[in-house]
């Protein structure tokens, strides 16, 4: 963290631009905003929270009964805000995300001082506060910032207690906020092996146990912290549901032969006549399904069509999938999908082309010294979200908010050279303005 005065007057003045920027990215687009697909329903469970009727049932047919679709972290969130502004306060909603995108912007200054060095992290702080893609991410009543905002937090804590590996709280802080996290979004899975490596003694003494020891407690912990939720499932449900059930409806809207004939672009599984007609058949045998019905039936025939299209599975779908979610197609897919986040459209192109900007100097920061020392396990992060987010997600900018973190961490890499050479040729100019003076009375005596 900032240790001189002139420090954290910049931290703190590039937080508000961040959120100056985010806030007025919000009140400038409230006319005519309305919460579609997934804002929609975190929307309803957030209503039915505050009215006691807990999170509602079953809203995507032909399910019925209690619903376990959504991950309840978000909609709970959304619920608080709900409490103190009224049903239905999508600007107050919305303007929440922002503060999760500032906290966002402080992570990234933050996790870059801890593995850089506070420079690059000031570097990181400022790109991250003016980075378009993820001021575009906070602005709707979508569950990214605060999922983000968690994983960052646990990535944090993990580097701390990496550097200074003694004492129960950091490991209880992560194990909490790890926790946290899986109830935002299953993905934050795909960040565990990698945080358990980061706190993996690294003393090469020492048995099995003794090493397995914190990183045993930090994973008890976070599922403690799911467990109620995980129980919750169980009772009114009557299936082992860890956090959400919306694997069959996620995959059978890419693995399917409508899909197959558009490049694998997900589509409702309703639009596709074979799934359409898995949905028929059970509602046949079984003329009220819940939710599990519906994902089981759903995932089988999904599961049943990529391995019967094997290259469709294995290439196509992440191939498409990548062009969509880093932009390759010149932003044409994000433009057509933000419509139904939604996220308002002047934002958009903004976020796809100053995303080529930071790809590009990524991949510049990714051969720099400094990324090749870093921690091993801080790249597997987004190798392994990259997986998850190709092959059973449709890759889209909205799941691309996982990524963007690492864009921004490794862009301030090949930013740091030009910010050293400006701030050196500022320093010889100063330094010349103050030495000037002598040299001048020098000539006239």
């Amino acid at each position: 963290m900032p240790v001189t005065r002139n420090g954290r007057i910049f931290v703190g003045l590039v937080l508000f631009l961040a959120l100056a920027l985010r806030f007025g990215a919000v009140l400038k687009t409230t006319d005519g905003y309305a919460p579609q697909t997934d804002a929609k329903h975190f929307d309803i469970i957030a209503t039915s929270l505050i009215h006691g009727h807990g999170f509602g049932h079953a809203v995507l047919p032909p399910a019925t009964g209690p619903t376990a679709q959504r991950s309840p972290l978000y909609p709970i969130s959304l619920a608080g805000v709900y409490a103190v502004f009224g049903d239905h306060s999508w600007t107050a909603g919305r303007l929440t995300n922002e503060f999760f995108g500032v906290g966002i912007v402080a992570l990234i200054g933050l996790i870059g001082a801890q593995l850089f060095g506070r420079r690059i992290g000031a570097i990181a702080l400022a790109l991250a506060a003016i980075n378009p893609t993820l001021i575009l991410i906070a602005s709707g009543l979508q569950l990214e910032p605060l999922l983000v905002l968690l994983n960052l937090a646990t990535v944090a804590l993990a580097l701390r207690y990496r550097g200074r590996p003694r004492g129960v709280l950091l490991p209880i802080a992560l194990g909490v906020t790890l926790g946290l996290a899986v109830l935002s979004r299953e993905l934050t899975f795909f960040w565990i092996p990698s945080l358990v490596w980061l706190i993996w003694p690294a003393e090469k003494s020492g048995g099995f146990r003794a090493k397995a020891a914190v990183p045993a407690l930090v994973l008890v912990l976070a599922g403690a912290v799911v467990a109620p939720w995980t129980i919750r499932n169980a009772v009114r449900l009557h299936a082992f549901i860890p956090v959400s059930i919306g694997n069959g409806i996620g995959l059978s809207g890419t693995y399917n032969a409508t899909a197959m004939a558009h490049r694998g672009r997900w589509s409702r599984p309703y639009d596709d006549p074979t799934m359409r007609g898995v949905l028929e058949k059970l509602i046949a045998e079984k003329p009220r399904p819940t939710e599990v019905d519906v994902d089981r039936v759903l995932q089988s025939a999904s599961l049943k069509f990529a391995r019967e299209h094997p290259v469709y599975t294995a290439f196509q779908v992440p191939f498409w999938n990548t062009i969509r979610m880093f932009d390759l197609d010149g932003g044409a897919y994000s433009r057509y999908v933000t419509r139904f986040l939604p996220y308002p459209r002047r934002l958009v192109n903004p976020a796809v082309y100053g995303f080529y900007l930071f790809a590009l100097l990524a991949i510049v920061g990714a051969f720099s010294a400094k990324a090749r020392a870093a921690p091993k396990a801080i790249w597997l992060i987004p190798v392994l979200l990259y997986f998850a987010l190709v092959v059973p997600l449709p890759g889209t900018i909205r799941y691309r908010a996982s990524l963007e973190p690492f864009f921004t961490l490794v862009a301030a890499l090949a930013v740091a050279p030009a910010v050293d050479r400006v701030l050196a040729q500022f320093r010889h100019a100063e330094n010349a303005d103050v030495s000037e003076p002598q040299g001048g009375a020098g000539r006239r005596s």
